[in-house]
């Protein structure tokens, strides 16, 4: 008689609870990226996607699913680095592709992808500029 073995070493429950789970999750999926193995060769990888909601409802975060204070369309967004997945990978049951980071450096380290140097200048001009308002609107 065939039957599921849920406490065989080999079978970790709380991953097959949480992979179900994410079934449900309609902000999360996965996409697919070529990754350097250490020899040198390029293995296709799942990396799995949080995405936040419409204006209006919480950010999430990308890498990790968790959810922040801070909702979308609002000023509390310019907190993150924020990104558009427009390639066509990004299949979220709510049909959204706008991902939310803590930092540029997130993404790269999540997604694999080497940003350009401008882009973390820029976000830390941004993020100097965007503590100064806030410490301001506190005086």
């Amino acid at each position: 008689m065939d039957y599921a073995d849920h406490f065989h070493p080999n079978n970790n429950i709380e991953n097959i609870v949480i992979d179900d789970l994410k079934k449900y999750d309609t902000g999360f999926t996965s996409v697919k990226r070529m990754i350097p193995t250490q020899r040198g060769y390029l293995k296709k990888k799942n990396i799995d996607v949080y995405v936040s909601g419409n204006i209006g409802n919480r950010i999430r975060d990308a890498k990790t699913g968790h959810y922040y204070k801070e909702k979308v369309g609002t000023n509390g967004e310019l907190n993150f680095f924020k990104i558009s997945l427009a390639t066509g990978e990004l299949n979220p049951q709510n049909g959204l592709n706008m991902l939310f980071y803590l930092s540029p450096s997130d993404y790269e380290s999540h997604m694999n992808h080497k940003l350009d140097d401008f882009v973390h200048q820029n976000w830390s001009k941004k993020q100097v500029k965007q503590l100064l308002i806030n410490q301001s609107s506190i005086i």
